[in-house]
């Protein structure tokens, strides 16, 4: 009998181990705790002081070296973590896509990297602040959006593969737990309706990974893989979005509005920050854009962008806004209005479904302690 003990045991504390794989999977790695700091660094550059003293020039200088560098190594290790996820045939339009972009990124961080090194020596602090300031607005214009969708899909794949690891684990402490019914141990007993919730937890975190999953394929992947499906001509110029406005707004509502020099879809992010966290897209094609946006909270300001898919799966991306719905003074409207939340975000929801996940494992180490508790059968 007290082989099946060791096997159970054993089980657990694989399932402990494996728990903190799974959290060492959402920690930031060193690439991304260094990018961090870019947004910071850039932004002092931009907004500090003159100070005319060959100190702080150097300092400035090396400064703006560190922000090419650690911008660099974002997009290689975008790009590489990219290329080696498991990806399905549906996919790999968007991944070529998105690779060709940090590839311009890589060369564009070249360009300014060797701008900078031609004019170190003659380089005054105006210059400095004048190069942050360009590379801060072409990589916001141009980088951030795709590194963050980028993101996004890793999140999701890491957290498929955590799943599955979790539901094999789930079954083989399920056919543990039978071992010690066979063996007429009485805590098989209380082991059974902890089993049953771990599997409940694993099926929630399932079905969160799941709708992020649709989420993200919905707005990026099937768009591209309905263009390639169809044959459509080269073209890897993204339209260009012009005229972005909120043109009405309630309490409660607002509407959005664009042009673009080309046929594209419509897509407006919002949130109460710049990682926004909600989406209204459409999928018909037009160059006059427009998205109501409802279930608003009233006198707040919210923040976002828009973005346009033309047929060939090039997307523009315009820079960060922001509005503001207007007071709303009844109560009654404003009860309501506060107690629509907004939608979860992609991350949201997947980080959401690591949450279950890890408290599947929880609950696996819970059913180890009673086991290791239990008498043996008489």
């Amino acid at each position: 009998m007290k082989k099946y003990i060791a096997i159970f045991i054993a089980a657990a504390f694989i399932c402990s181990l494996a728990g903190a794989r799974i959290a060492a999977a959402a920690t930031p790695s060193p690439v991304e705790k260094a990018i961090e700091g870019v947004k910071d660094k850039l932004n002092a550059l931009v907004n500090a002081k003159d100070e005319q003293s060959p100190d702080e020039l150097a300092f400035r200088v090396d400064t703006m070296k560190k922000v090419i560098e650690f911008s660099i190594a974002e997009a290689n290790d975008l790009k590489v973590k990219l290329l080696t996820v498991e990806i399905g045939k549906e996919a790999k339009p968007w991944r070529d896509a998105t690779v060709e972009k940090l590839n311009d990124a890589l060369a564009h961080y070249a360009d300014v990297k060797g701008n900078l090194e031609d004019v170190e020596q003659t380089i005054d602090l105006g210059g400095v602040k004048a190069m942050a300031q360009e590379f801060k607005e072409w990589r916001t214009a141009y980088l951030i959006s795709t590194a963050d969708v980028v993101r996004d899909f890793l999140l999701i794949s890491q957290e498929g593969n955590a799943i599955e690891t979790a539901k094999k684990r789930a079954q083989k402490i399920g056919e543990d737990v039978q071992k010690l019914k066979n063996a007429k141990y009485k805590v098989a007993k209380d082991l059974s309706p902890l089993l049953d919730k771990a599997n409940g937890l694993v099926g929630e975190g399932v079905e969160l990974n799941e709708t992020a999953r649709a989420r993200f394929w919905e707005e990026f992947i099937t768009p591209l893989s309905a263009t390639s499906a169809t044959g459509a001509a080269s073209d890897t110029t993204a339209p260009v979005i012009t005229d972005v406005q909120m043109s009405t707004s309630t309490a409660t509502t607002a509407t959005i509005t664009w042009t673009t020099d080309e046929a594209a879809s419509s897509i407006v992010q919002y949130g109460l920050t710049s990682s926004y966290g909600s989406s209204e897209t459409t999928s018909t094609l037009a160059t006059s854009h427009s998205i109501n946006l409802t279930g608003l909270t009233s006198n707040t300001t919210y923040h976002f962008r828009v973005k346009s898919t033309d047929a060939s799966g090039n997307t523009g991306t315009s820079p960060d806004n922001i509005f503001a719905t207007l007071v709303d003074n009844s109560t009654e409207a404003t009860s309501m209005a506060a107690a629509v939340p907004l939608p979860p975000s992609i991350r949201d929801l997947v980080k959401a479904s690591l949450a279950k996940v890890r408290e599947a494992y929880q609950v696996f180490i819970e059913m180890s302690v009673l086991v290791r508790k239990a008498p043996y059968p008489s």
